[in-house]
């Protein structure tokens, strides 16, 4: 633990405040950080600032002496400069505090500095295996490319536009656990919104490539197509999650919006899957009572 001050100090700021009868400097001071408070009421009462403490002492706002404001300073330096060491240790990435003014606003740039540092390093072999990750797919893709291709790739991008509009704008949800009212709720909302999605970006491709026309099995594959290109753009985004937080939680939190939209995806991903077979099915069914004999396949 970090020491505020001396005890002999403490003593005669509590004394002098105590003869004041006042112990703040009234006026308007606009808002105040929220890590400030602990630091502040540590001078206030002439106690040892917190040793996580992350705020300054607000003493600007207190009746103190010069030399009492030179100690809580000093003090506050102290608590900072092994708060720093200690995270660093913590994180396995030194801190380095940038000499100035104000020891409280470096050291905390210093430590955020020193944790971007520490996630990047960790980012970038994640990052480079998502990319090979997402890229094979769409090698894939770019080598089949045609007009086939071409409406595949547009029944896909529908499927996304139609379920975050119905997600997002008539149902009015957020990307974050905050907008999940109860796991039932929140479970019907993405499987319905998934399966009409589904469903009617299905239909893009199925009028536009006359699928129905050529047969039973031509109809049922391209519904399967359908289905694998939509489902790849849904693992994009849970791609993306695992550059950025990793497999697994560890040392750091993760990035909690890139976490829920990969769940998300994960969950329509699943859903897609699922209504595909169905899909696939009637589009056969749908093809074997409108194929005719002699037609082009």
């Amino acid at each position: 633990m970090v020491k505020s001050m001396q005890g002999a100090t403490a003593g005669k700021i509590r004394s002098h405040w105590w003869s004041r009868g006042c112990w703040w400097v009234p006026g308007s001071y606009g808002d105040v950080n929220q890590a400030d408070v602990a630091p502040t009421l540590a001078a206030l009462l002439g106690t040892n600032i917190p040793a996580s403490a992350q705020g300054r002492a607000r003493t600007e706002m207190l009746t103190l002496s010069a030399e009492q404001k030179a100690a809580v300073e000093r003090a506050s330096a102290a608590q900072q400069a092994v708060l720093a060491q200690a995270y660093g240790k913590a994180i396995g990435h030194p801190v380095s505090v940038a000499q100035g003014a104000d020891v409280v606003a470096a050291t905390q740039s210093a430590m955020d500095a020193a944790l971007t540092a520490r996630l990047r390093t960790e980012r970038l072999p994640r990052a480079i295996i998502a990319i090979v990750l997402a890229l094979i797919p769409a090698g894939i893709l770019l080598l089949r490319r045609g007009w086939t291709m071409a409406w595949l790739l547009a029944g896909a991008l529908l499927y996304v536009v139609l379920f975050n509009v119905r997600y997002a704008v008539l149902a009015g949800r957020t990307y974050s656990l905050s907008s999940i009212t109860s796991s039932g709720d929140f479970t019907s909302l993405v499987l319905l919104s998934a399966l009409v999605a589904f469903a009617l970006s299905w239909l893009l491709p199925a009028f536009g490539l006359r699928i129905f026309r050529r047969g039973p099995g031509s109809a049922a594959r391209l519904t399967v197509a359908l289905a694998l290109t939509t489902v790849y753009l849904l693992l994009l985004p849970i791609l993306w999650s695992f550059a950025v937080n990793g497999l697994f939680v560890t040392w750091a939190l993760p990035d909690f919006g890139s976490m829920f939209v990969a769940l998300l995806s994960g969950i329509q991903a699943l859903i897609v899957a699922a209504g595909g077979v169905i899909l696939c099915g009637v589009a056969a069914l749908i093809a074997r009572l409108a194929f005719r004999p002699g037609t082009r396949r």
